[in-house]
């Protein structure tokens, strides 16, 4: 897990459209380098990779079978961000959108709503219990918060226009 921690946003360019899969390049160009051996460098590999959808990979012949724990805990850590407190939300999506700044607000805000409406219309946030009975609400509600603020800044824009 600390070396899908360290190396999961190991390339980001706000721009770039295949960062994690350039990450997951770097990372088995270090594990060959390092030697590490195939199971660990395959795992470290799929938990990046799994960044890419942020959901679980389905197993063949594991139909009801328990999801890897490590794996569901690191999927919540990355989205740990989207539930924080109301101040740490907001300077969060302050950042988000000066990293997407080369965006028009118009384009902005419907890409973004796009994509927390994603993350919304999932059955579940999280996929550990704990981060799923702790967290899960304030998430939602952050992003529900999220969405409507920048539908309205939509609504602004249109009639501005």
């Amino acid at each position: 897990m600390e070396l899908a921690i360290f190396f999961h946003d190991w390339i980001y360019n706000p721009q770039g459209k295949d960062n994690e899969v350039e990450s997951i390049k770097c990372f088995e160009e270090f594990a060959t380098e390092s030697n590490l051996s195939e199971p660990l460098a395959g795992r470290v590999s799929e938990y990046v990779g799994c960044t890419i959808t942020h959901t679980l990979p389905s197993r063949d012949g594991d139909a009801g079978g328990e999801p890897d724990g490590d794996l569901c805990l690191f999927l919540d850590f990355d989205l740990e961000v989207l539930s924080r407190s109301d101040a740490d939300y907001s300077l969060y999506a302050a950042r988000i959108r000066q990293e997407y700044g080369h965006f028009a607000e118009a384009d902005y805000c419907a890409g973004r709503i796009k994509v927390l409406g994603t993350f919304l219309d999932r059955e579940r946030l999280y996929f550990s219990t704990l981060f799923h009975e702790m967290y899960e609400k304030i998430a939602r509600e952050n992003l529900r918060a999220e969405i409507a603020m920048l539908e309205g800044k939509l609504r602004d824009l249109k009639e501005a226009s």
